[in-house]
């Protein structure tokens, strides 16, 4: 069973790598295809510009006599250019009347535009750039965020799912294991023990099929999470590459808004998993947790022109306890926040004690949750159908109410809900307390 993860693993990995190698070469493809597009629009642009610049010496000398010299004079006008020639021919399109080279590597396939005046063809032009062009950062390096994006998010969701795999391999095995050991020690009630072993394995089985289906909901919710930003960044570099100009600093901000909220996204779902996992680091401390409740809604219950909430802040004790305040200070932000956005009118925070733990109540008069959300309210990505209904506020990404419920088990604490639909949601913390 291990080798096989580890080979089903190996074998993942190896796919992601073959998956950006490809999205290297297509976005390199698509760089190099736009960037000798926009070098093909500027040599038509200077050709136009180099006949018309003969065009203007012939009428206003009459002939080509003194044109070599002009070109000559004015050759600080393609200083910017790597490997210029300009060719100026007689009516013939043959005899060259002058020539201006920053090296002589003429095209001789290049076109002859004919220079006109008064409607006659009194010659032609010849303008071309034959430098080879190097590869540079500009065309590589978007390629290369690209891949290293895709890479680096694959190998966190393989990583993911091997992990979550191998835990429930172990949770199989040690149940098959116990209940086969317990069905050979009671034979008088074989029967019974062989069909509660067999209940166990049936629930198990039942339990892998949800948490399977959730990996793959988590995957796809990702990469709905993951497609705005990216889609934002990706048109940004393209602009930034048509335009052959460096990022303006007004795009720069744009893509490091998009990036911190990648991180953002990121650094919650790592959180998740520790808590999960049972690896969440807690740093505790001796703290109000009356105090710290009154500043978090003192901070985040304002008004605006748009929606009034009323905010009523009902504390008994004040309440200490040992426990790592940035952790729950963040259980109450999520709560209180959520409770802000599906709010209509009224908000209540309630802090009080109940045999040995602090209770600490949001309570919202919005339009409720319905009774078969009420099990998937803290599950991560999950957003109800009423959220849409109740509040256009704010759109999470529906992480804030797991990390919640994790943080508050890791304290030895609980996190539940009670709603009745179309009068509002009571969310209630309970952590181990000492009063003061």
């Amino acid at each position: 069973m291990k080798s096989y993860s580890s080979t089903s693993m190996q074998r993942e990995k190896l796919r992601l790598v073959y998956i950006c190698m490809i999205a290297v070469v297509v976005a390199f493809i698509c760089t190099l295809w736009m960037m000798n597009r926009i070098d093909r629009t500027e040599l038509k642009k200077t050709q136009l510009f180099w006949n018309g610049y003969a065009k203007l010496f012939y009428e206003s000398t009459g002939s080509w006599i003194g044109l070599e010299d002009r070109l000559q004079h004015d050759r600080y006008m393609i200083s910017g250019y790597k490997s210029l020639s300009i060719i100026v021919y007689d009516k013939d399109a043959i005899t060259e009347i002058a020539t201006l080279f920053i090296k002589r590597n003429t095209d001789k396939d290049a076109r002859k535009i004919a220079v006109l005046s008064n409607g006659s063809i009194v010659g032609y032009t010849q303008v071309s750039n034959t430098a080879q062009k190097l590869i540079s950062m500009r065309m590589v390096l978007p390629p290369l965020l690209l891949a290293m994006l895709i890479y680096s998010i694959g190998l966190w969701v393989i990583q993911r799912s091997h992990n979550v795999s191998k835990q429930t391999e172990r949770r199989i095995a040690a149940l098959i294991g116990e209940r086969a050991s317990l069905s050979a020690n009671n034979r008088i009630d074989g029967d019974k023990q062989l069909t509660d072993a067999l209940d166990q394995i049936d629930g198990l089985v039942q339990r892998v099929e949800r948490l399977e289906t959730v990996r793959r909901t988590m995957v796809a919710d990702i990469a709905h999470e993951l497609r705005t930003p990216i889609a934002v960044m990706r048109t940004q570099l393209d602009h930034a590459i048509q335009e052959g100009l460096p990022l303006p600093l007004a795009r720069t901000v744009s893509l490091h808004d998009e990036t911190l909220r990648l991180t953002k996204l990121v650094r919650d779902l790592q959180e998740l998993s520790l808590a999960e996992s049972g690896h969440l680091s807690l740093s505790k401390s001796w703290f109000s947790l009356t105090a710290l409740a009154a500043a978090v809604a003192e901070t985040l219950v304002v008004q605006s022109d748009e929606h009034t909430i009323q905010a009523t802040v009902h504390m008994e004790h004040d309440i200490r306890i040992y426990a790592d305040e940035a952790r729950i200070r963040q259980i109450i932000i999520n709560l209180i926040g959520n409770a802000l956005q599906h709010a209509r009118h009224e908000l209540r925070i309630e802090l009080s004690l109940e045999a040995g733990y602090a209770e600490l109540t949001i309570i919202d008069d919005g339009l409720g949750i319905e009774e078969e959300e009420l099990a998937f309210v803290f599950d991560r990505f999950y957003r109800g159908a009423g959220q849409a209904r109740a509040s256009k506020r704010g759109s999470g990404l529906g992480l804030g109410l797991a990390i919640a419920k994790q943080f508050a088990h890791a304290h030895s604490g609980t996190l539940d809900v009670s709603s009745s639909y179309g009068k509002g949601a009571a969310f209630t913390l309970s952590l181990p307390i000492i009063k003061d």
